[in-house]
């Protein structure tokens, strides 16, 4: 139901991609600290889920690398910090405070506004695949600069 109503939303409002951070969820069932929360959000179905509805209707993934730093970068200047496990951080280049999960929605929104870039520009659905495949946690980071440096579009 969860993944069903999110894909319908974006599907109402229009949007073309729902951007997914690429999750070790086998990992963090692992860490026994994470594993009943993990558990308990149900995010493998969750995104098992989603990937499926978005199939069915036509919009892109925008899967974004396990290895892009969206939480320890600051989106505004784009310095990767050092942040360990806190909730809030002071980018240590631009002493901007920032909360880790809403610093991490914007860089995976930054990163995916970028790849989708990449995808619609090939001429074949295949090629435009196959570019994103091939798109590492270094070719994230470029994109997100670039974006930033252009002043990137708001429009979804």
């Amino acid at each position: 139901m969860q993944g069903r109503s999110s894909v319908e939303m974006c599907v109402r409002e229009g949007y073309r991609a729902i951007a997914l951070e690429d999750l070790n969820v086998k990992g963090m069932m692992s860490n026994s600290r994470l594993a009943p929360h993990i558990a308990d959000a149900g995010i493998g179905g969750l995104l098992q889920k989603i990937r499926y509805k978005a199939g069915e209707t036509g919009l892109k993934i925008i899967e974004i690398p396990r290895f892009y730093a969206s939480s320890k970068t600051c989106p505004d200047c784009g310095e990767k910090n050092e942040i360990g496990s806190r909730e809030r951080w002071t980018c240590s280049s631009c002493g901007v405070r920032h909360d880790r999960d809403q610093a991490a929605a914007r860089n995976i929104k930054d990163a995916a506004w970028g790849m989708l870039l990449v995808v619609e520009a090939p001429s074949s659905s295949e090629e435009a695949q196959k570019n994103l495949d091939e798109l590492g946690a270094k070719d994230v980071e470029r994109l997100v600069r670039e974006r930033k440096r252009l002043g990137g579009s708001q429009a979804h």
